[in-house]
């Protein structure tokens, strides 16, 4: 495991106050551990707020995210991501490109161009949602000027990063237009060198405004060469920003308000979290099909133990707070039940050679060499069981690690599992969940497998009882407590 390093000192020559924070090796990856050195000041009564590509994609939601930042005058820097992805299509576009985010248009818009391809309709769409966006300011020139410089940079072959970064450094502009804010350019502020990071903070460029308006996803190399960081890089953007400034809280406004104890699209009005701790985030991220927020994209705020906001640009009252320990009551014995589909679970039997051996090492370097992500291992003393999501798997790879994994003893391979995790509430006995878990389970008649706990009740279904696993764990803890309240 790989030690990300990151140091927070004043710079010299610099004007005062300005802080540097370098994040070392690659930010945002599963297998990184992170740690923080700082000075240590008190925090400023700072709150950077963070809107996503969905508070970016119309006029209605950019107005709303601008009503956000004017709402509250402790939120002095705003992060912007590029424009999302839109239900319907403009009108008048019958090719349904202006339903993509700007930046899968920008892409696009790059790769055909390096083919010698047209790109004209991709260009006119990234026009047209800027366009839109920016009806009704005062001005809107600027947003013309912005694509023939779009045009030109393009026409003399500047790089992916520099073509794809427009899309939030374009959206920055705007923003700033519409809530009246100062931009500030990451190019100038976030330098890349060597796979680190640095914000430069400091004078940030405010006239007249009550905050500052970055762009995400991007920043410089010392030569001033733009470079973007891994996806979800907004977010990151956000978090080391939040850092550097030692902000007392990092909002993230997007299309959901936070967290629910269920996948709304499995469990009907799944109760809403309105607090929870960096632990069970990570927890339920792991568990989730689609995370509300990775994790990793916002480690350097979580090691600095800056709390975390997430709510949607509708109801930004109504979000869910993200930090070391809750202060809640614990009134739920769980904070959720989580579930993902499409596993292959690939079983070796030992037989008790675990330990004489090393078997569990070489199962798992079994999965290495084909540079496969194991979803989760878990063993005993007579097996080793091994998860692996099935987009993992093309046919020759999983045929190859069948013929490995069969040299090293008798195995099983079953498609199409389903992993599920219960996260408890950590002020309730895990062994209450457990049991009441399995209650449930035989009760509902589904059949479950590689039953571990430690933090958390991790099991394995059939692919198809996913859904109705879910479903009768989550009503087993939830409406029972629910109707205990409603007796008092």
């Amino acid at each position: 495991m790989r030690e990300i390093i990151a140091t927070f000192a004043p710079v010299q020559d610099a004007p005062m106050p300005t802080r540097i924070i370098r994040v070392e090796d690659h930010p945002i990856s599963p297998d990184v551990e992170f740690s923080l050195q700082k000075l240590e000041e008190p925090k400023n009564p700072i709150t950077v707020a963070k809107f996503g590509g969905y508070a970016m994609s119309t006029r209605e939601t950019v107005q709303r995210s601008a009503a956000i930042m004017h709402a509250n005058r402790e939120r002095q820097i705003a992060i912007v991501a590029a424009p999302g992805e839109l239900q319907e299509a403009l009108p008048g576009d019958t090719d349904g490109l202006t339903q993509l985010s700007v930046t899968s248009l920008l892409q696009d818009i790059y790769r055909l161009n390096s083919r010698g391809k047209s790109f004209e309709a991709q260009f006119d769409a990234v026009r047209s949602r800027f366009k839109s966006i920016g009806e009704g300011l005062e001005e809107t020139s600027f947003i013309d000027k912005k694509m023939s410089d779009l045009y030109r940079g393009i026409d003399r072959e500047e790089s992916m990063a520099w073509v794809v970064s427009r899309g939030e450094a374009y959206m920055m502009d705007i923003f700033a237009k519409e809530s009246g804010g100062s931009p500030a350019d990451a190019a100038n502020y976030i330098i890349a060198k060597n796979g680190t990071y640095t914000f430069v903070g400091g004078e940030l460029p405010r006239v007249n405004s009550e905050f500052d308006v970055m762009g995400g996803h991007y920043g410089a190399d010392e030569y001033g060469n733009i470079e973007l960081f891994p996806s979800p890089g907004a977010n990151y953007t956000a978090s080391i920003v939040a850092v550097g400034v030692e902000a007392k809280r990092l909002e993230i406004y997007k299309e959901v308000p936070g967290y629910f104890s269920a996948d709304p699209q499995i469990v009907t009005n799944p109760h809403h979290i309105e607090e929870i701790t960096y632990e069970q985030m990570r927890a339920i991220n792991w568990a989730s099909e689609k995370p509300v927020i990775p994790r990793d994209s916002v480690l350097p705020a979580i090691k600095s133990d800056i709390p975390l906001y997430v709510a949607s640009v509708e109801q930004p009252e109504h979000g869910t707070i993200i930090r070391k320990s809750t202060n809640h009551d614990g009134k739920e014995p769980v904070v959720g039940v989580f579930g993902r589909g499409s596993m292959t679970s690939f079983t070796v039997e030992i037989a008790g050679r675990h330990d004489a051996d090393g078997i569990a090492k070489k199962i798992l370097e079994v999965f290495s060499r084909e540079n496969r992500s194991v979803r989760a291992a878990k063993t005993d003393m007579d097996r080793v069981s091994v998860d692996v999501e099935k987009d993992q798997l093309a046919e020759a790879t999983g045929t190859r690690i069948e013929d490995s994994l069969s040299s090293i003893g008798k195995l099983q391979v079953h498609e199409e599992n389903a992993s599920i995790t219960v996260v408890p509430d950590n002020k309730r006995g895990l062994m209450a969940v457990i049991a009441k878990t399995a209650k449930t389970l035989e009760e509902a008649n589904i059949e479950a497998s590689e039953f571990t706990a430690n933090k958390n009740v991790i099991f394995t279904v059939e692919g198809d009882r996913l859904e109705p696993a879910v479903r009768a764990i989550h009503d087993a803890f939830f409406s029972d407590n629910r109707a205990q309240e409603g007796q008092h």
